[in-house]
């Protein structure tokens, strides 16, 4: 396999790779990785469990993906109450 097929491959399986997790953000949220940031790679579920700060966060951010804002949005639906709590006691 020549190096340029090679890369092509790679780029190939990395699309996949964002394609499957992405269709499913809508059945399973939790598992979507964030691609930017400060918890970069991480899964919104690891992010729900250890920083509702940064999922607060999340949910104002400019997210271009509709996918991930999506996702983003479930989780935060999810942990609605406890974000509620972590702010009242912030002020």
């Amino acid at each position: 396999m020549t190096p340029r097929l090679r890369d092509l491959n790679r780029n190939l399986d990395a699309r996949d790779r964002e394609r499957a997790t992405l269709a499913n953000a809508a059945c399973e949220p939790v598992s979507v990785l964030v691609p930017f940031g400060k918890h970069r790679g991480r899964s919104l579920g690891w992010i729900a469990e250890n920083d509702l700060k940064y999922l607060d966060w999340l949910i104002d951010a400019e997210v271009r993906s509709p996918s991930l804002k999506s996702a983003i949005e479930a989780v935060w639906k999810i942990h609605e109450r406890e974000i509620a709590d972590l702010v009242e006691e912030g002020e």
